[in-house]
């Protein structure tokens, strides 16, 4: 009889013959063909100086394939369109392929560079309202920061209604009733402004994260006479307010670019109150009454970070924006026996 570690030996050489046998591993790896830059069918960039800034953009679109309905296509506009403009494009085009929502174009609004240091830097611009140094002092870390360096929020928003709306248009029939705007951190504080201030610019405002507490909290002071407005019927803005509710868990919260130590982490968590500032303003949205048309929803995506929670939000938003029903896929009805 074969001891059993003798039987085991015998095994693993056999195995390794019957391996080599193999025409794979005989022949060795198949040779790859040429590599070559994956092209993104479908979408494209270009790049134009604004005469409202003076600043260079770059903007990301996806046009969707087959004729546009006669209204012309929806648009969703994505903020950070260097990061998040490829994750929009494909929530989109996986949801509408099976009617969960409809065709929409997306856009994504970025900036001419591939150094995420130096985009993160130029945003700060864009994507804040004025502050003073006082009130700057006691922000969380952030590469770039300085007074002549923020508060161009307003100019920004006007780049792109001014701007990049019309050139859009001119490259795809776009409906100017059904258009959403979507943001993250910064670009969920600029959502937050452009609602505030001029919520007709869009059908749909989605702010995932917003950094509310940026110059203490000034974006909400336009927050009553929103109310106002929307309590005497005139205007009927969709809002969806987002966050990961791991963005207040001093184990896990981690913001900037560089190592932040624990008591930083604690005092930047104090600071920000991310998650209670996000859970209010879209509980408060929520429980307002507004004129029909008019429908808010407040979301905490469990086991998410401030960088986690990105994808999950857009995924969320393509459906809280486009779906036929209004929020989320259509319900079905039961097939016919």
């Amino acid at each position: 009889m074969i001891a059993p570690r003798m039987s085991l030996v015998l095994g693993l050489v056999a195995f390794m013959f019957a391996l080599l046998g193999h025409p794979a591993v005989a022949q060795g790896l198949p040779t790859p063909t040429t590599s070559k830059p994956v092209e993104v069918r479908g979408s494209s960039h270009w790049d134009f100086t604004s005469h409202i800034t003076g600043r260079t953009y770059r903007v990301f679109i996806a046009v969707p394939d087959g004729p546009a309905p006669d209204e012309g296509f929806a648009a969703i506009y994505v903020l950070d369109g260097n990061s998040s403009f490829l994750t929009a494009r494909d929530a989109v085009r996986a949801q509408s392929a099976f009617a969960e929502i409809r065709p929409a174009v997306v856009v994504g609004i970025g900036y001419p560079s591939e150094d995420g240091m130096e985009i993160l830097k130029t945003r700060n611009k864009d994507l804040t309202t004025p502050i003073t140094q006082e009130v700057l002092s006691r922000m969380p870390p952030n590469p770039g920061l300085s007074v002549e360096n923020t508060g161009g929020v307003d100019d920004f928003l006007r780049v792109i209604e001014l701007e990049i709306k019309p050139l859009v248009a001119k490259m795809a029939p776009v409906n100017p009733k059904d258009q959403s705007l979507v943001g993250h951190s910064l670009g969920g504080l600029t959502v937050v402004r452009a609602l505030f201030t001029e919520p007709d610019a869009f059908r749909t405002f989605v702010a995932s994260s917003p950094s509310l507490f940026w110059n203490d909290t000034a974006v909400l002071k336009d927050e009553a006479q929103f109310m106002r407005r929307l309590s005497e019927g005139r205007i009927a803005p969709r809002v969806m307010i987002a966050v990961g509710a791991l963005e207040g868990d001093r184990l896990l919260f981690r913001t900037g670019a560089a190592p932040m130590t624990q008591a930083e982490v604690d005092e930047t968590i104090a600071t920000v109150r991310m998650v209670a500032n996000a859970r209010g303003l879209g509980e408060r949205l929520a429980q307002a009454k507004g004129p029909a048309g008019y429908h808010a929803r407040s979301v905490v995506f469990e086991g998410e970070s401030h960088l986690s929670v990105i994808p999950a939000v857009i995924s969320r938003a393509v459906s809280f924006a486009l779906s036929v029903d209004g929020d989320g896929p259509p319900a079905r009805k039961p097939a016919a026996n």
